[in-house]
């Protein structure tokens, strides 16, 4: 009862965790990315395909792209990223991602949460919950830093991990507002290379004198 992309979106964050094969895993990867280019083309005139395409092309990632057939029971579990009732500090990430990328929540829940997850969460192979480099340039908070880490706030390690923060955002802005100064305080430095400028000269006008010598006048 899901259209593509909900589909799309539940293979995507189950298989790293259902299969155990790592090649079968980047083989799911490359056939997920070109369902997720077809399901590019449900904006064009040609949406039927691209339903029919995306659909068939992710049940492959979940089916034939693993080479170890499952064993047991299968827990498939629901994209956090995608969960309405998530933890607080969320919504207002996605509403300062939305107006920074000009998107739409719910594009911006799809698209931009689950990499800044994987960056700041300690327990992905390239998160690190201690680099605040990306949330400080979104103008995150502490504690929206948090939740995109998954870390509790009551634990006293995120009190410490929120100090730490609280001083990195003021170097940020410290060294911002010395920047601002700096361009300010700074004169515009003359070229060089350019000659210098030339006086202007003003035309002497000539005094009327009256007729010369010789000369008749008419009036």
């Amino acid at each position: 009862d899901k259209d593509a992309s909900d589909f799309l979106n539940w293979v995507h964050w189950n298989n790293a965790s259902l299969f155990t094969h790592a090649p079968s895993v980047r083989r799911g990867t490359s056939t997920l990315l070109q369902a997720d280019r077809a399901m590019m083309g449900r904006f064009l005139n040609t949406a039927h395909r691209s339903t029919y395409w995306t659909q068939h092309l992710t049940a492959l990632a979940a089916s034939t792209a693993n080479e170890v057939p499952l064993e047991g029971r299968i827990f498939p579990s629901y994209p956090h990223y995608l969960r309405r009732s998530s933890p607080a500090g969320r919504g207002s990430i996605v509403e300062k991602l939305a107006e920074l990328c000009g998107t739409n929540k719910a594009i911006t829940r799809e698209e931009f949460l689950h990499p800044l997850f994987m960056i700041t969460q300690d327990d992905s192979l390239l998160g690190d919950s201690t680099v605040f480099d990306v949330s400080l340039e979104l103008g995150l908070t502490a504690e929206e830093h948090l939740s995109l880490a998954g870390l509790p706030v009551s634990r006293r390690s995120s009190k410490a991990l929120i100090k730490d923060y609280q001083a990195a955002e003021e170097v940020l802005r410290a060294s911002q507002v010395t920047e601002e100064d700096v361009e300010t305080a700074t004169p515009a430095t003359p070229d060089v290379d350019s000659p210098p400028p030339v006086p202007e000269v003003e035309p002497v006008e000539e005094e009327d004198s009256g007729p010369q010598p010789g000369q008749t006048t008419l009036f």
